[in-house]
Order: structure tokens, then C-alpha cells, then sequence
């Protein structure tokens, strides 16, 4: 009974083996054990006639004794004959089986994975493909089930995601220099992005972003040379802005591909590059997956740094509004210490996704910016209504262009007293000791960020402001 439960399952293994580059999924299919199918071949495996097997492997299969198959099959029943099934392992939620049980589980897994690598390393392996990202997945999220448990014993910190993510960029980077004249789908070259993306999720897991860069380099070969190979009639056919680069993958692993890049570049500080690639996922990502509110939140953070703010509705139906509702209202407003107040009252959320210094420093910048244009405003306001000149301004200003054109007049700038804007200020980040001097500052450090579009007259303690109908507040995002 144990010997027939191998023989059947390593002749449909060899059966299929023999056919795959026909049908590789089928292999795929066969080399994805289940936990029935796992218990079954644990069983058999562990019986004593069964001792000799590794011996067969090569009869059994039908192949070459030398056929790297071999040696991944032989490592596949070690794994299957000594440890428990990856479904159990890698469940989400709380361990289900004991925590004594997942480095070990991860070290026979790490050698399925090293002679699964070895076939995808051989020149015609493409058919491989459709099994390694199997292999891959399991590997990763048993790494970190792995280090999650572990008792540190090293000084090393996450060693099994450490591990795991040279692995998977070692994979990545042997798939993007697939040179075969073919376009991306025929090569191993459509390997590329899952393997990406698995390892830009090890990357920010060990939270060492500088080793993505390695991983980039290797989606920007395959993406030339998917480019340079693709077929005449598939170029012609999407035109000349389609990217041939991208388009052998599919959907589900582009938006998670733009979303690490996006995530990677607002760590960067690469606000505008960042949220072109969030946007492109955020658009394409399926309206029913949860995902598309963790690609929310980073475009959230590039958004507002950009100076566009959410509307309550589209908040309220991510489930955000809590995070980011009040905070974009005090933001509005230029209420800096509200806004910080609100900031740090979900400190610990955002310190979780990373966003956090990078939300309090530039929202910082912003409030300042909003503080002033709302300043500007009210003393435009308050001087119109009472005298018909601007605040500050040192010769009466009609309040209409068209009128101050017919008296031959030229409108005077807008501009406004720093001393006009310390109360404001003081009002906003709840700090009387501030001075003009500060304001002075803050003023300067704007004006030279590219923020306020200006000057600043020292001796006179005046803001003056570039003409035109945004009064010097251009929008934050055509800022360079």
C-alpha cells in the first residue's frame, strides 16, 4: 500500500515531467502537495521498505540518474517524510502547531527551494516557472512564520527572511538575463516580477531598502529586453506608448510591483515618482481587494505632501477616515500643533507603516505654507472692506484690476507684514515665544523651496508675493 502511493504519485510526476514544456502546470499541480496528499506520502515514505528509495528515484521517474529532477524529488520527500505541511505552517493567525517546529521546517524547505533552483537554472527550463513560484511563496512566508517564533540566539535579527530574500533576488536576477530572442512570456524573463516582489517584501520586512535597488536593476533588464524582443506586430498593434516592457505580466503582479516601487520611493523622498506609481496601482488595482487600501495609504501620505487632500467620502468608504479625516482638516486650516496633536494620536499606526517621521516633517512644511496663504487672505479681506488697499501695501490699491487699469495705475503685488503673520502663527502652533525672527525663517526657507513664489524685504519686514491669480501659492505639485 505505502509503496504503491509512491509509485503512483512519482509515475504521474515523471509522466508529466516528460511532457512539460507542453504542459507545465500540470507539474505545477503535481509538485503543490496539499495536506491529504502530504499525510499520505509522509506515511509511506516513513515505512522501512521505503528506506532505499532515494536509490529508485531516477527508475521510478523515468528519467536520467544525472536529471536535476532527481535530486529535487529526493529533497521534496525529506521535507514530506519529517516535516508538517505548509498550509499549517504558513496559515495566517496564530501558530497552529508548536514554535519548536518552523526553523527546522524552513531548513528542509530552504533545500527544496536550492534544488528547485538549480532546474530553473538550466538553459531551457522556462517550463519551470509555473512550480518555482510555488516553492517561492512557501519559502517566504515560512521564513518569516520562521523568525516571527524564534527564540534570537544570534545577533543576527531575522535570519530566515534574511535568507530567504537572497534567495528569491538571486532567482530574480538569473531570470532578468534570460536573453532568448523571444518575447517576455516565452522566457524566464516573466518570472521576473513575482520574484521582485516577493523580495522587495523581505527587503521592508528587514527594513533594508538600500538591497531593492540591487532587485530593481534586475526588472529594469528584463524590461529592456522584453522591449527589444517583443514581436513587430504586437508592437505595431499597441502603439507607440504601450510598454512592451511590462506587458507579458500579469495585472495582479504589475500593481503589486508599482506599489513596492511606490512605497520604496516616498521612503526616498521621491514624492512625485512615488505617486505616479501609486496611482497606477491604486487605478488598477480590482475595486473588491483589500489590497487597495494598503496601496491607499502610501498615496495618501504622497498625496498630501503634493497638496492634494482627500474628500471625506472616499476616507470614510477606505476606513481611513479616522487616521487622516481630522489630520487633513487641521492640515487645511495650517493649525500646526492640531495637526501635530492629531499626527501623534495615531503615532503608533503610522510608525507601523513607516510614514511617520516622513508625515510630521514635511506636513510640518505645509502648515506653514497654509498658515501664510490664510493670513494673506483674511489681511487681503480686512483691507479691502475697511480701506481698499491691500495690508501693508504703501499707496492705496483698487481692489478691482479692471478699475486700477483705467486710472493707469499698475496693481501693486500682493504682499504682507511678517508681523502680520507672527499672531497667526502663534495662534496655530500654540507658542508664544515665537518671534518675527522665526517667521523670518520659516518665510526664507519657503520662498527658496520653491513654496512661495516671492521675495522678502528685510529691513521693511514684508512678504512680497508673485502677481498672478495664486498669489505666489502655486500648487505644490508643479513645485520642482
Amino acid at each position: 500500500m505505502n509503496y504503491n502511493v509512491i509509485h503512483d504519485y512519482l509515475s504521474q510526476v515523471g509522466a508529466a515531467y516528460a511532457s512539460r514544456s507542453q504542459d507545465p502546470f500540470t507539474l505545477a499541480s503535481l509538485l503543490v502537495v496539499d495536506a491529504q496528499k502530504h499525510a499520505l506520502l509522509s506515511h509511506a515514505l516513513r515505512a522501512p521498505q521505503n528506506s532505499d528509495l532515494p536509490k529508485k528515484l531516477h527508475t521510478l521517474l523515468r528519467v536520467q540518474k544525472t536529471d536535476r529532477l532527481v535530486p529535487f524529488i529526493d529533497s521534496l520527500f525529506n521535507y514530506l517524510a519529517t516535516q508538517p505541511p505548509t498550509a499549517q505552517l504558513v496559515a495566517r493567525g496564530p501558530a497552529q502547531l508548536p514554535i519548536q517546529a518552523y526553523r527546522p521546517a524552513y531548513d528542509a524547505w530552504a533545500a527544496v527551494w536550492t534544488k528547485a533552483f538549480a532546474i530553473f537554472s538550466l538553459p531551457e527550463a522556462t517550463w519551470f516557472g509555473a512550480s518555482l513560484r510555488h516553492f517561492g511563496l512557501v519559502l517566504l512566508h515560512l521564513a518569516v512564520k520562521a523568525d516571527k517564533y524564534q527564540v534570537q540566539t544570534s545577533s543576527t535579527k531575522n535570519p530566515c527572511i534574511t535568507d530567504a530574500a537572497s534567495k528569491l533576488s538571486k532567482a530574480a536576477g538569473l531570470a532578468a538575463i534570460d536573453r532568448t530572442p523571444a518575447a517576455g512570456q516565452e522566457t524566464k524573463r516573466r518570472e521576473v516580477l513575482w520574484l521582485a516582489n516577493l523580495s522587495f517584501y523581505a527587503y521592508f520586512k528587514l527594513n533594508n531598502l538600500r538591497l531593492c535597488d540591487t532587485v530593481l536593476s534586475s526588472v529594469d533588464s528584463a524590461f529592456a529586453l522584453n522591449r527589444q524582443f517583443a514581436p513587430l506586430a504586437t508592437s505595431a498593434l499597441a502603439g507607440a506608448n504601450a510598454d512592451q516592457g511590462e506587458s507579458c505580466y500579469s495585472r495582479a503582479d504589475r500593481v503589486t510591483y508599482r506599489y513596492y516601487l511606490g512605497r520604496l520611493r516616498l521612503m526616498q523622498h521621491r514624492i512625485r515618482v512615488a505617486h505616479t506609481h501609486l496611482r497606477w496601482a491604486f487605478d488598477n488595482c480590482i475595486v473588491s481587494s483589500r489590497n487597495k487600501v494598503f496601496i491607499l495609504v502610501p498615496l495618501l501620505v504622497a498625496s498630501l505632501i503634493l497638496g492634494h487632500y482627500p474628500t471625506p467620502a472616499l476616507l470614510q468608504a477606505s476606513g481611513l477616515d479616522p487616521q487622516f479625516g481630522p489630520l487633513v482638516e487641521r492640515l487645511r486650516l495650517g493649525d500646526g500643533a492640531g495637526m501635530l496633536q492629531e499626527l501623534n494620536r495615531w503615532r503608533e499606526w503610522h510608525r507601523s507603516r513607516g510614514i511617520y517621521l516622513l508625515l510630521r516633517e514635511r506636513l510640518q512644511t505645509a502648515c506653514w505654507r497654509n498658515l501664510i496663504r490664510r493670513t494673506l487672505l483674511v489681511s487681503r479681506k480686512l483691507a479691502g472692506q475697511n480701506s481698499g488697499t491691500v495690508s501693508g501695501s504703501a499707496s492705496p490699491m483698487p481692489t478691482n484690476g479692471a478699475a486700477a487699469a483705467q486710472a493707469g495705475k499698475v496693481e501693486a503685488p500682493p504682499n504682507i507684514y511678517l508681523r502680520e503673520i507672527l499672531p497667526a502663527a502663534r495662534l496655530a502652533w500654540r507658542d508664544e515665544e515665537l518671534t518675527l525672527a522665526d517667521v523670518e525663517c520659516v518665510v526664507c526657507s519657503l520662498i527658496d523651496q520653491g513654496l512661495i513664489k516671492g521675495y522678502l524685504m528685510h529691513k521693511a519686514g514684508r512678504l512680497v508675493l508673485q502677481r498672478g491669480p495664486s498669489m505666489g501659492f502655486v500648487p505644490v505639485a508643479s513645485v520642482r
